[in-house]
């Protein structure tokens, strides 16, 4: 197994903490994209009510996920002392990081420290999570940290044979799964555990007091904070809002010819989406591989979590390339074995190299195009990042070209080169478009704070109001923002121009107004001044007779 000797070390250490400040650099820069802004409405309503059991949005129940998430965004709002988007989305980045560590940890022993870097930074520098998935605060890549854990904690201890360890830490980290977002992680466990016991032929684990007591510990984490859930409402509903977030995801969604397709596509979908990187992974696909990956317990293991685990994700058309996140290291690791170890590649190693030298070729017209194009050199930062990026990616070229034994570190410094450039060229154009949606909420929720100075405000009944300004309204006000048909004048009320009707018996005040985007109506924020007299003087009318 090839180690990593003093230089290859120091280049590690660099590529991981440059993809750390890629990664952290203007992380909260962008606005709420659609499933962040359920997540942190969720959470500003819990910490604005102080009820951390039960979920709510618009101040009503929330069924689809359990609240661990949660409450971990809410420690870090805490720790920071401020409710930002940076603080929100960090759990996330540290996820993705804590991924790339994990993966080097578990595997460096099994494949060799060379293999185990390029397994680390495969998914990390994946196409979809540098120009997207890093960006955003989602679930998934804490969910898959806890995943991909709780995969190797079986093989760990099962090979030192310390079952009680196995059962009781992965029982423990398939509770925290489940606690984060629900059914999908009991499938990882079961599967797990059945598929390699029954490849060690080890089937009769299952029925060891081991086994019952990491049952006992899993019910008892899930079961205590169900039962806390039960004295504040039914906890039925709650399982029919997780059973339907499953079924959701299912070919009974979808028509026949989208599920076929999808089965046809999924492989191809998901190679595409882990490019470039992904290209490394192409050496595992030559004639004695498996057979070579059987010989070693830690690669059949990770052959077969793999095999087991993708299947119901293969048979489910609503999925998205973050719920497979756990999976995807394993794959790296398959990959990178391969890259290292197949004799008679060499050919195909050269021509994928040569791939991420096209890109690396690339990166300065690149950047000079957005340079010009986009920030139009407006101020001093911006020329100094033009020169700094332009002059580190000619170095890496020269890199590319004068250390061939280094080519793997230089073509993943190519990516976080790119990714560099996206944070300081891209996103603080993008983040500043109103023409953009999400940026255009953020900015009317703004306004809308201004004109309400501090008096709260409510949602006057099915007006048709992205989540996102339930964060933004509920984070500037420390209030929860509800959904309600009850008028009181204590509030302000937003309100759309066809339901202006329904409040007819009230005398009224529009003080600020917009244009709901891609729809055919305006939003009113209303301040209630009171019943109309001749309304009020019809209903004492009523009461005397």
């Amino acid at each position: 197994m090839q180690q990593l000797n003093r230089s290859e070390r120091h280049w590690v250490a660099l590529l991981f903490l440059l993809t750390a400040f890629a990664y952290l650099f203007h992380l909260g820069l962008l606005p709420l994209r659609i499933d962040e802004s359920i997540r942190t409405t969720i959470a500003i309503e819990m910490m604005n009510s102080g009820d951390y059991i039960k979920p709510t949005m618009w101040g009503t129940f929330y069924y689809s996920k359990p609240p661990l998430f949660n409450w971990i965004v809410i420690a870090f709002w805490q720790f920071f002392d401020e409710v930002s988007l940076f603080a929100y989305r960090l759990p996330s980045v540290l996820s993705f990081l804590g991924i790339a560590v994990v993966t080097w940890f578990v595997s460096r022993k099994h494949i060799g420290e060379r293999a185990a870097v390029l397994a680390a930074f495969g998914m990390l520098l994946s196409s979809t999570v540098v120009i997207r998935d890093s960006m955003f605060g989602y679930i998934d890549p804490m969910l898959s940290m806890v995943t991909l854990i709780g995969f190797y904690s079986v093989f760990h201890f099962h090979q030192k044979q310390q079952y009680w360890l196995l059962f009781l830490l992965s029982y423990f980290l398939a509770a925290v799964g489940v606690m984060l977002k629900g059914a999908p992680t009991l499938l990882f466990q079961a599967f797990t555990l059945l598929a390699w016991f029954l490849y060690k032929r080890d089937f009769k684990l299952l029925f060891k007091p081991a086994h019952f007591a990491g049952i006992a510990l899993f019910l008892a984490i899930i079961g205590t904070y169900f039962y806390a859930y039960s004295l504040q409402n039914d906890v039925a509903n709650y399982a029919a809002g997780l059973e339907k977030q499953v079924v959701l995801r299912t070919p009974a969604h979808h028509t026949w010819y989208e599920t076929v397709f999808y089965y046809i596509i999924f492989p191809f979908e998901n190679f595409g989406m882990l490019l470039p990187t992904s290209l490394f992974t192409l050496v595992a696909i030559r004639k004695g591989t498996l057979k070579r990956w059987f010989k070693n317990d830690f690669l059949a293991f990770t052959f077969i979590v793999i095999c087991v685990n993708i299947i119901p994700y293969w048979l489910s058309p609503g999925y998205r390339f973050r719920y497979l996140m756990m999976l995807y290291p394993l794959w790296f690791i398959l990959g990178a074995e391969a890259y290292y170890s197949v004799v008679g590649a060499e050919k195909l190693k050269l021509w994928i190299n040569r791939a991420f030298l096209a890109i690396g070729m690339l990166l300065i017209p690149v950047f000079v195009y957005w340079y010009f194009f986009h920030l139009s050199l407006s101020g001093v930062e911006e020329r100094i990042w033009l020169v700094v990026l332009c002059l580190s990616t000619a170095v890496a070229l020269f890199m590319w070209f004068q250390n061939v034994g280094h080519r793997v570190y230089t073509s993943l410094l190519f990516v976080i080169l790119f990714r560099i450039g996206y944070d300081v060229g891209f996103i603080p154009q993008w983040s500043a478009d109103e023409e953009n949606i999400e940026v255009y909420k953020r900015v009317q929720a703004d306004r809308i704070l201004e004109v309400a100075n501090g008096k709260p405000i409510r949602v006057f009944d099915k007006t048709p109001m992205s989540r996102s300004y339930a964060f933004y309204l509920g984070a500037g006000q420390r209030n929860i923002i509800e959904k309600t048909t009850e008028i009181d004048t204590n509030y302000l009320y937003l309100i759309t121009d066809s339901r202006l009707s329904m409040i007819e018996n009230y005398e009224y005040e529009s003080i600020y107004k917009y244009e709901l985007r891609f729809k055919t109506y305006i939003v009113h924020l209303v301040d209630i001044i009171g019943i109309k007299e001749d309304q009020r003087l019809s209903n004492t009318q009523r009461l005397l007779k």
